[in-house]
């Protein structure tokens, strides 16, 4: 009786007017004495309770309990200290960090149903705007499914209607967040940098961790600046219109890998940043660690390496130590240092490297080259390119971006043959394509082949004016006048360098 006696007390004194149950199996020892629960007893939780309640003096309120050994307990903030939960399975470290951490802020604080209402709109919003930004990828994205449902929860035990789902965004960031409704956003640059299951497995538990924590919303206060959803939309996409023209120019079939500029990057990242910091994804220490040490959980509860994050980490240390840049995943508001990070969550191993999950992230890895190109991180590129390559499955632009790199990082007669073999393996994987003539014509002259450099010349021009032919059949004027200007530009390129190669004889 005294185990539920303060329990009734604080329900007697409102009237119940909403009553939810989510069900849990869990078991936990008593380590101190907890809500008449005496030290060294084992008990079994076997449900949530949610309950909205009115009382004459004040206004509704949640109240959020659990039913363990079959009655009725109150969660306050012991009981993390008092109970030492036993975990058979993912669900069961997810529903135990819920009771333990969740349930005692929303009681607090209460559910803030319109907060969550709009924290929704701004993530449909978010990807409504990004739309054009996404990796067309189902394959990576139904792999990714595939591992989320193994590390996952099933539902929140707190009763929040939010599932995890994933978005691929064509950005060169080593980056990722994750919306309160438990959108999770990947990056390419983020996923093209991994190179084992293993590790991105490790950076999806780490952001769940964020989701199941509830932590936006432990972060977000009244206080905080919130123009209305309107007002900031509207803001962004003034922002970022420029940027899409520059986008959707590039996404055209007669693009050049280079030609595409960070634009896609500029959209994605130019809305995150704002959302970011409007809907609380700003984690501080306390949350970076508890979201780490989750995923270490989740790790060993599955059987994937538990030094998984601390290599993952250090890879993107890694990276922006090789380009001198600023890792976006790892500047929340006032980070732990990463240092700090890697050495908390394990043995980072960095020559692992699984050849059948490159093999699976090729085509993010094929965007972050085109991008890496874009951005003149040429050496970049170049490994990114070639590790398509060297794992059979480099698409032409792989092969194209490779010779590139090595036009533009080396000029000997092995890396400009080497350059030369690799844009005809481009030209073999995709013969109609008109955009491999410039680096079949630089390589050629790089070889001292002025004569099949002219020959190449005349194809060029005369292939432009067969596409000039076809573009009576685009509608789009904006696009048919690009193209346009793409063929005029590049004959006249054509016709000028056959003058002055002829000249050069």
């Amino acid at each position: 009786m005294k185990k539920t006696l303060s329990f009734i007390i604080l329900l007697l004194h409102f009237l119940i007017v909403e009553a939810q149950s989510f069900p849990v199996n869990l078991t936990a020892n008593v380590l101190k004495d907890y809500e008449g629960f005496k030290k060294g007893e084992t008990i079994k939780i076997d449900s949530v309770g949610h309950t909205v309640v009115l009382s004459e003096y004040s206004p509704p309120k949640d109240v959020y309990y659990i039913k363990a050994n079959g009655q009725g307990i109150s969660v306050n903030s012991k009981i993390g200290d008092r109970l030492q939960f036993n975990f058979n399975n993912v669900s069961d470290i997810w529903n135990a960090e819920i009771i333990s951490s969740v349930l005692t802020f929303l009681n607090k604080k209460g559910d803030n149903f319109k907060w969550r209402i709009d924290a929704e709109q701004d993530a449909l919003q978010f990807l409504c705007n990004v739309q054009s930004s996404r990796l067309n990828d189902p394959y990576l994205e139904n792999y990714i499914y595939s591992l989320i449902s193994k590390i996952s929860p099933a539902i929140l035990v707190d009763g929040r209607p939010g599932n995890v789902n994933i978005v691929i965004l064509e950005s060169p960031e080593l980056n990722a967040f994750t919306f309160p409704n438990g959108t999770i956003v990947l990056y390419t640059g983020l996923l093209s940098a991994l190179h084992s299951e293993d590790e991105l497995v490790a950076i999806l538990s780490h952001e769940i961790a964020h989701f199941v924590l509830d932590h936006s919303y432990q972060n977000y206060t009244q206080e905080m600046s919130r123009k209305k959803r309107a007002e900031f939309w509207a803001a962004v996409a003034t922002g970022i219109a420029a940027a899409g023209d520059i986008y959707l120019s590039s996404k055209n079939t007669y693009y050049q890998p280079g030609a595409i500029t960070l634009a896609t990057a500029a959209i994605a990242s130019g809305i995150a940043a704002e959302v970011i910091e409007r809907l609380g994804m700003k984690y501080n220490h306390n949350q970076e660690y508890e979201a780490d040490e989750l995923a270490i959980k989740v790790l060993r509860q599955t059987g994937y390496s538990t030094d998984a994050l601390a290599t993952a980490l250090a890879r993107l240390k890694e990276s922006m130590k090789t380009e001198r840049t600023n890792v976006q995943y790892l500047e929340s508001y006032s980070h732990p240092a990463l240092e700090t990070r890697i050495v908390k969550n394990g043995q980072p191993n960095l020559s692992n490297r699984d050849i059948k999950f490159e093999q699976i992230i090729s085509f993010a890895t094929s965007t972050s080259a085109i991008l890496k190109f874009s951005d003149r991180r040429y050496r970049q590129a170049y490994n990114l390119a070639c590790q398509n390559i060297e794992n059979n499955v480099g698409l032409a632009d792989d092969y194209l971006i490779a010779a590139n790199c090595l036009l533009y990082l080396e000029d000997n007669e092995i890396s400009n043959l080497n350059a030369y073999n690799l844009v005809q393996k481009a030209r073999l994987l995709e013969p109609n394509n008109i955009n491999y003539f410039k680096a079949d014509i630089l390589t050629l002259l790089r070889l001292g082949k002025k004569d099949e450099a002219i020959n190449k010349l005349q194809e060029y021009h005369d292939a432009l004016e067969n596409m000039k032919s076809t573009l009576d059949v685009v509608l789009n004027q904006d696009l048919w006048h690009q193209q346009i200007q793409f063929i005029d530009s590049n004959q006249e390129w054509a016709r000028q360098m056959t003058i002055k190669l002829k000249g050069m004889r």
